[in-house]
C-alpha cells in the first residue's frame, strides 16, 4: 500500500514538472513574479506612445541574475474609436534591443541607453502571444516635442508576450539596463501601434531614438499639458518557475526512494 502511494506521488510530481513549462510560457499575471525593480503595469487611462514610427526605450533595474528569456509589454492601436476590438495580432513583428545604462550628467541631464548589449532581434507575432483585451480611456502621443496629444483616442489595450527567447541576454542583479522596442513591417494601411504608459514609473522618463547626422542619439519622450510621466508598461519575468525547480528537485529523491523499496 505504501509503495502504491509513493508511486502515485511520484507520478503526480512528474506530471506537474512536465506541465509547468507550458505554464511558464503563459501570459503574464502579477502572481508570475518578475526580475526587475517592480512590474511596470499599464495605466488603463494613460497614454500610448507611437512605437511604429519611432524606437522607444525604457530602463529597468535587474533584481536577479540570469537570462532575460521572457519579455512582456502592453500596447494599443491608434484611434480604435471604441468599436469592437481588432482581432489580434495587430502587427506582424517587433524589434527588441537591450542597452547598457548611461547615468544622467551635466550633458545630457537624463539617463539614457548606451552600448548595445544584446543586438536587435526581430520577433514575429502570432495570436498565441497576445493576451487581452482590457479597456480604458487612453490618449495617443508622439514622443517628439510640440506634437499633438489626442485625448481619449482609443479604448482597448493588449499584452504582448515574447517568451522562451533563444540565446537570451544574461543580466546581473543590481545593474540597470534599457529595453528598446519598435513595431516593424506594419502595412501602411493599418493603424499605428503604441506602447502603453505605466502608473509605476522608475528613474528617468522613457526615451526615443533620434537620428542626428547619421548617428543615433536618445531624447526624453515629451509630455503634453497634462505633465504625466511617460514611463512605459513592461515586465521582465523569472525563469524557470520556482515550482518547476521544486518539482524537478523532488524527482531524483523519489526515484531513489523507489529503488530502495524494490531492493
Amino acid at each position: 500500500m505504501k509503495t502504491a502511494k509513493k508511486t502515485i506521488l511520484f507520478l503526480v510530481v512528474l506530471s506537474l514538472a512536465l506541465s509547468l513549462p507550458a505554464t511558464a510560457r503563459a501570459h503574464w499575471i502579477p502572481d508570475d513574479g518578475h526580475k526587475m525593480h517592480w512590474p511596470q503595469e499599464p495605466n488603463q487611462d494613460g497614454w500610448d506612445i507611437d512605437m511604429t514610427t519611432y524606437v522607444l526605450a525604457d530602463d529597468w533595474k535587474c533584481s536577479e541574475d540570469g537570462s532575460v528569456s521572457d519579455i512582456h509589454f502592453w500596447y494599443s492601436v491608434q484611434g480604435d474609436g471604441g468599436t469592437e476590438p481588432y482581432p489580434p495580432p495587430h502587427f506582424p513583428a517587433v524589434n527588441v534591443t537591450i542597452y547598457s545604462n548611461v547615468l544622467a550628467g551635466a550633458n545630457p541631464t537624463f539617463s539614457h541607453p548606451g552600448e548595445v548589449l544584446w543586438g536587435t532581434r526581430k520577433f514575429l507575432v502570432d495570436v498565441n502571444m497576445v493576451n487581452g483585451h482590457w479597456e480604458g480611456l487612453q490618449g495617443w502621443d508622439s514622443p517628439e516635442p510640440n506634437s499633438d496629444c489626442l485625448e481619449q483616442d482609443h479604448i482597448y489595450y493588449w499584452q504582448l508576450n515574447i517568451t522562451d527567447i533563444d540565446a537570451p541576454f544574461i543580466q546581473t542583479a543590481g545593474q540597470i539596463y534599457w529595453l528598446a522596442l519598435e513595431v516593424v513591417d506594419l502595412d501602411p494601411s493599418q493603424s499605428l501601434v503604441g506602447w502603453k504608459t505605466t502608473y509605476r514609473p522608475f528613474e528617468d522618463d522613457a526615451v526615443y531614438k533620434v537620428e542626428d547626422a547619421g548617428a543615433p542619439i536618445w531624447a526624453p519622450i515629451e509630455v503634453c499639458s497634462d505633465n504625466q510621466r511617460r514611463d512605459l508598461a513592461f515586465v521582465i519575468t523569472p525563469e524557470p518557475a520556482t515550482l518547476l525547480v521544486l518539482a524537478l528537485g523532488l524527482i531524483p529523491a523519489l526515484l531513489r526512494l523507489r529503488r530502495r523499496r524494490k531492493a
